[in-house]
């Protein structure tokens, strides 16, 4: 899988239009994408409201993960 970054006001809507229409119009039935998010740096709290709403949008769930590096 390859990971691609877009900017952040791309997100949300984009989550939700994915996990609410056909993303694969060849194969019969709907085909929908559920999307994740994970925060996990230092600045993942400054993103929390983002991550959320790009999940719920999404269909999926946020999860904040705690890294202890020291």
């Amino acid at each position: 899988m390859m990971l691609t970054l877009v900017p952040p006001v791309i997100y949300r809507p984009f989550s939700g239009r994915m996990n609410t229409y056909d993303v694969n119009l060849s194969i019969d039935g709907v085909q929908t994408v559920s999307t994740h998010t994970i925060g996990f740096s230092d600045g993942a709290n400054d993103a929390k409201g983002l991550l959320t709403e790009t999940a719920n949008r999404g269909g999926g769930k946020y999860f904040p993960l705690k890294v202890n590096l020291s």
